[in-house]
Formats: C-alpha cells, structure tokens, sequence
C-alpha cells in the first residue's frame, strides 16, 4: 500500500468521524443542557473539517507528483501553519 492508499483511507476514517459526530450533534435533545455538549461536537467537527481540508491539500501535492520534503506550508493557506 502506497502512501497515497494510505492517506485516502484516513480521509475515508475521517468522513466516518465526521458522519460520527453529526449523527451525535442531531441526537442530542433540544435541551438547555445539552448546549454546552452541543457546542463541543460542534467545535469537534470543525475540527475533523479543517483536518480533512489540509489532509485533501497532501493528497493533492502527492496525486500531481509534487516533492513533500520541500513542501512549504504558506502555500495552504494562513490557518495551515
């Protein structure tokens, strides 16, 4: 398995974290209570979204042959450093 396989399948990881997550955000009673639950899963999910958009970046730099050793961060954008 290349290094390519393997980072699509974390990205496939990913979207099941992701789907996780959701799935949990929309089982959660409407309740006063649960705002604070809600607002972490939230923030989790923002999260496992900035990490499949910088993952997707990787994939795409390897897909076209691009050179990773020499990889500069500033090219994806100012939240990747």
């Amino acid at each position: 398995m290349t290094l390519l396989d393997k980072l699509n399948e974390t990205l496939e990881y990913l979207e099941y974290a992701k789907s996780e997550v959701d799935s949990g955000i929309n089982q959660l009673p409407d309740d006063v209570n649960n705002e604070s639950s809600r607002a972490y899963m939230n923030q989790s999910e923002s999260y496992l979204t900035d990490v499949w958009d910088k993952l997707t970046d990787i994939i795409e730099v390897i897909d076209k042959g691009g050179d990773l050793t020499h990889l500069r961060v500033d090219k994806f954008g100012e939240d990747w450093a």
